[in-house]
């Protein structure tokens, strides 16, 4: 009989287990993967995998385990606390199914050093509600290195938990933060129940500066059954500015809301009653000839990418940009000058299904618009005109609507008409030989950004080259996105304005089918320093060996060096075998 070393038998065991481990996930038995991961056996490497499956088909109980085990400290491994956390989190959004154990086992994870685990930790908290959360979430807020992720996290918990302690430290919050990290404290108090904190909330949004983003509080009316008229109500008793209003329309057009009331009321305080008037034929044929003779397609191209307009929100360029209407790339070869006119003007007249817009009131009275992703019987997955996803249980929803789209009515007040006659050229060039023809090179058109501070890198390491490799090996789902111009150059202004730190990253990724050899050049400052992966980029002459698989170029530059444009360009390189794609999208 041949003998089996220990060592052999060890390896042939945790082969087994990790057979069993894939085939119970295949067939998503939660109790089956139970006994797996309290066996205590199952390779750190396999457990994302089976934890994954428990937080979408297992019992309260179930999750219960999966929390005790990331408060721990002989639980899960560090590596796989974040991904559990998250799971979980997801398991409370999605399913609407909380762990089964005391919420003090949570607590001491909303303030965790790891962030992911944190954030999940918060988010679970979100949804959780229990009056047990509310003294530590009130001392969490009070902390002075708080980043907006943290921020946002933290007071959306307090939101939530509602208590008049929580509720105090919010409006706290909003009138001692600087101004970015107000403007959440602010959402946060209009999202409460409480008539007085949506009153605090409206008053910061027209005492603030106008600079200072109001959108987390219009949101949070607008995401609420009756809360278009409640903030149009709330704003009938104040004086509202000319430019407040204008402000104000920007916001409500950016989530991709026409509430009529609303809009009625500001479209009145702003002085654009006249823009709502019903369009002659005289008069589109007039646009017409003025978009002709008068339309700037390079002026154009700036309206287009303008944030209050948020037209990358919606739709890509090259394939860049938002995914919840199409792309635009060639639009103008189809696409007549009144064609577009009428598109903006009327953006409900001719919508295809894909694009429709589904909206849904839930049991607890929030309200959620956006394009259909996917529904099955347990959930509903829409993404909304922000680009986020929302995933919203079958059994939360009240009443489900169907029709119209996330592009609002009446856009066009917010542009001259100089602006609106640069964009109708803009639009119908798009496809055209020339300038705005469709890309055929291989250039980066939607990048990522991070300031330092939101990556947690001190001012003594974020500095490049310091900083470089933990930007560079830091998930890229939490970073801003920035989109060059159609021929692929990215004003590097637009990327300082992402941002109040003194160094910024930047992220591009390339999606590899077939390996090979690929080089990168990089038309921008010169002081940048650059990584692919997590290796160090020297000039646009280096040759990398790239294996299938998401890669990624990160970029370190500082703010003072953010002037003019720039460019990246992945090139495949004579007699190379690699098969690539320059990752785009949202």
């Amino acid at each position: 009989m041949p003998t089996i070393r220990r060592g052999a038998l060890t390896a042939l065991f945790t082969a087994c287990l990790m057979l069993i481990s894939i085939h119970a996930a295949k067939a998503q038995n939660a109790d089956a993967l139970m006994r797996l991961l309290r066996s205590g056996r199952l390779p750190a490497e396999r457990m994302g995998n089976v934890i994954d499956a428990v937080s979408k088909r297992g019992s309260a109980e179930d999750l219960g385990f999966l929390l005790e085990q990331c408060a721990s400290a002989d639980g899960f491994p560090a590596e796989v606390r974040a991904t559990t956390m998250s799971a979980l989190a997801d398991a409370a959004t999605a399913r609407g199914v909380l762990p089964a154990v005391e919420p003090q086992v949570l607590t001491p994870l909303l303030v965790d050093s790891d962030a992911v685990v944190q954030l999940a930790a918060l988010r679970l908290a979100t949804r959780w509600k229990d009056p047990a959360f509310g003294e530590p979430l009130i001392e969490a807020s009070r902390s002075s290195e708080l980043n907006e992720r943290q921020a946002e996290a933290i007071y959306l918990a307090l939101a939530a938990n509602g208590s008049a302690p929580c509720v105090a430290a919010l409006q706290s919050e909003m009138v001692n933060r600087a101004s970015r990290i107000a403007s959440l404290a602010a959402g946060a108090l209009a999202s409460t129940s409480d008539i007085e904190a949506q009153e605090a909330a409206v008053a910061w949004i027209l005492a603030a500066d106008p600079s200072a983003d109001i959108a987390p509080v219009v949101r949070a009316f607008l995401n609420r059954q009756g809360g278009a008229e409640q903030l149009a109500s709330m704003l009938s008793q104040n004086e509202v500015t000319q430019d407040q209003a204008r402000l104000l329309l920007r916001t409500i057009y950016a989530a991709g809301r026409s509430d009529e009331s609303l809009l009625n009321l500001l479209t009145e305080k702003a002085g654009l009653e006249a823009e709502n008037e019903p369009w002659t034929a005289e008069r589109m044929a007039s646009e017409v000839q003025m978009v002709m003779t008068e339309g700037d397609p390079a002026r154009g191209e700036d309206v287009f990418r303008r944030a209050d307009l948020n037209c990358f929100n919606c739709h890509a360029l090259s394939g860049a940009g938002g995914q919840i209407g199409p792309d635009l790339s060639p639009v103008g070869v189809s696409s007549p000058p009144d064609y577009l006119i009428h598109a903006i003007i009327n953006p409900a007249q001719d919508v295809k299904e894909v694009y429709q817009v589904h909206k849904i009131m839930t049991l607890d009275g929030l309200v959620i618009s956006g394009v259909r992703v996917t529904e099955d019987d347990e959930t509903f997955v829409l993404r909304d005109a922000e680009g986020k996803t929302h995933v919203i249980p079958q059994e939360d929803i009240d009443q489900s609507v169907e029709g119209g789209s996330l592009m609002p009515n009446g856009l066009k007040v917010l542009m001259t008409d100089q602006e609106f006659h640069d964009l109708i050229a803009f639009l119908s060039q798009l496809g055209k030989p020339g300038p705005y023809v469709v890309r055929s090179r291989q250039t980066v058109q939607r990048w990522k950004v991070s300031g330092a501070k939101r990556l947690g890198l001190t001012l003594a390491v974020a500095t490049p080259p310091n900083g470089m490799r933990s930007a560079a090996l830091s998930s890229i789902d939490d970073w801003q996105s920035v989109y060059a111009k159609v021929a692929g150059a990215l004003p590097l202004a637009e990327v300082a304005d992402t941002t109040e730190d003194n160094t910024l990253f930047l992220k591009a990724e390339i999606e590899v089918v077939v390996g090979g050899e690929i080089r990168f050049s990089w038309q921008g400052p010169a002081a940048a320093t650059l990584y692919v992966d997590d290796q160090p980029w020297t000039g646009a002459d280096q040759t990398f060996t790239l294996e299938p698989g998401r890669h990624q170029v990160t970029i370190g530059i500082s703010r003072d060096a953010c002037v003019g444009e720039a460019l990246g360009e992945f090139i495949k390189p004579e007699g190379s075998t690699i098969d690539f794609g320059v990752v785009g999208g949202q």
